[in-house]
C-alpha cells in the first residue's frame, strides 16, 4: 500500500501565478505518484484573483493528474468542512509549504498540534525564505515572528526539507535546529512540454531581453530596469509576471520605467502553456534575483534555448564555463554593465553557438535516480 501525503500549498494547478512551489509539487506528483499517494490542499484560485477557478469542484476532493486535490473555498465555512473532513483520515507524512504561509504552514501545523491532522511526521519546506536576500525583505517582521515560534517551541518535532546544503544552512542558522532533522533533496520538476524552437536572429548592438518571474522585491526587477540605462544601442526588455508585490512595483519599478530611455515593457502574467514559445521569441534571460533555492524560470528559459544572466544567489553555477550564461555578483554593477555589453555587441554567429550549447546543456538536465531516491526519502519513516 502506498503511504500517503498530506500536502498544504497555497496555490496550484491549474494555477500558475505563483510559480516554482507549484513547479515543484506537480514534479514531486508526477516524478513520486508511484510510491505514494498523494493529496494536496490549496486555495480555489490562483494568485491575485478573485474568483474561483473556472469548471473545478470545490470543498471536495477531485482527481487531477495523479494526485487526490481539495480546492478549498476563501472563509470560514470552506475550512470548517476541509477539517472535518480531515478528521477521518490518517497520514503517513504532512507536508507543507513556505514557513511564513498562514494558511500552507501556521494552521495546518495547529492544527496538527491540536489532533485536527492526523499524520506521524511533519515536514515543511521553506522554498527559499530564509536566504539572506528573502529575509533582508521585512526583516523586522520576519525576525520577531521566527523569535516568537522558536521561543514556544512551535517547530518541535518538526522535520525539514531544503533543497541544497546552503539552503539546510539558512534553515539551521534561522530556526536554530539540529542538522539531523533537515532531507536535502534537489527540487523535482515537471517532464518538459517545451519543443525544439530555433533562436531568433541576433543583429549587432541589439538586444531583446525578458524577464519571467513574481514582481517582487525579492526578485529584484528594478536593478535589472536602472542597469540598462548603462548602454547605447537597441535594447528591449519584456516583463512577464503577476504583481506579487504592487508597491514595489508601482512605488519603485513603474517610476524607473518611466525615466529609462531603453523600451521596457509589462507584458502581463504569461499563461504556463505558452512560456517555452514566449520566452524562444528573445535574446537572453535575466533574473537578479535576491535568493532561490531552485529557480524554475530559469530552468524554462535554458529549456526554451535561451543563455541566462542571473545572480550568484541561485544553485544554477559556472554557467560561463559551461557557456550557457553568468551568475553574477549583485554588489559588482561592472560585471553587469560588461556581460550585457557583450551581449549587446554579440552576432548572430556568435549568439546562435550560445543557444545550441543552452539546449544541449538543459536536455542533459535530467533527474537522477539519486535525486528520486532523496525526494522518497523526505516520506520515509523518520530522518
Amino acid at each position: 500500500m502506498k503511504k500517503k501525503v498530506l500536502i498544504f500549498i497555497d496555490w496550484y494547478k491549474p494555477g500558475f501565478k505563483a510559480g516554482g512551489p507549484i513547479q515543484s509539487i506537480d514534479g514531486m506528483v508526477q516524478r513520486l505518484s508511484q510510491h505514494l499517494e498523494f493529496n494536496i490542499i490549496t486555495a480555489d484560485r490562483d494568485l491575485g484573483d478573485a474568483s474561483s477557478y473556472l469548471g473545478v469542484e470545490k470543498n471536495k476532493w477531485v482527481k487531477v493528474d495523479g494526485a487526490n486535490i481539495y480546492y478549498c473555498s476563501y472563509g470560514v465555512l470552506g475550512n470548517l468542512k476541509l477539517f472535518i473532513t480531515l478528521l477521518k483520515e490518517n497520514y503517513d507524512t504532512l507536508y507543507l509549504n513556505s514557513l511564513f504561509s498562514i494558511r500552507s504552514c501556521f494552521v495546518p501545523l495547529l492544527a496538527k498540534k491540536l489532533k485536527f491532522i492526523s499524520a506521524k511526521k511533519t515536514v515543511i519546506a521553506t522554498r527559499g525564505e530564509l536566504s539572506t536576500g528573502a529575509l533582508s525583505i521585512k526583516k523586522n517582521k520576519k525576525s520577531i515572528f521566527l523569535s516568537v515560534l522558536r521561543k514556544i517551541n512551535f517547530y518541535n518535532g518538526v522535520s525539514w526539507h531544503a533543497s541544497n546544503i546552503e539552503e539546510s544552512k539558512e534553515i539551521i542558522d534561522s530556526l536554530r535546529i539540529k542538522s539531523k532533522r533537515i532531507y536535502i533533496a534537489n527540487n523535482l520538476f515537471p517532464v518538459s512540454k517545451g519543443a525544439n524552437l530555433e533562436s531568433i536572429h541576433k543583429n549587432v548592438d541589439s538586444l531583446r531581453l525578458v524577464y519571467f518571474s513574481r514582481i517582487s522585491c525579492k526578485k529584484n526587477l528594478a536593478f535589472a530596469i536602472e542597469i540598462l540605462d548603462e548602454f547605447s544601442g537597441d535594447i528591449e526588455l519584456d516583463i512577464f509576471g503577476p504583481l506579487e508585490d504592487i508597491s514595489y512595483w508601482h512605488g519603485v519599478c513603474k517610476p524607473l520605467i518611466s525615466k529609462s530611455r531603453k523600451k521596457i515593457n509589462y507584458r502581463g502574467v504569461l499563461d504556463h502553456q505558452l512560456v517555452h514559445t514566449t520566452l524562444s521569441k528573445y535574446h537572453f534571460f535575466i533574473l537578479p534575483t535576491l535568493g532561490e533555492n531552485y529557480g524554475h524560470a530559469i530552468r524554462e528559459a535554458l529549456e526554451s534555448g535561451l543563455p541566462i544572466i542571473i545572480s550568484d544567489r541561485t544553485p544554477w553555477k559556472s554557467l560561463e564555463d559551461l557557456g550557457v550564461g553568468w551568475s553574477l555578483n549583485l554588489e559588482n554593477k561592472h560585471e553587469w554593465i560588461d556581460v550585457i555589453d557583450k551581449c549587446l555587441r554579440m552576432s548572430n554567429k556568435e549568439y546562435v553557438q550560445y543557444s545550441s550549447k543552452v539546449r544541449i546543456y538543459a536536455s542533459s538536465q535530467m533527474l537522477s535516480d539519486e535525486t528520486i531516491k532523496s525526494n522518497l526519502s523526505i516520506f520515509s519513516e523518520a530522518v
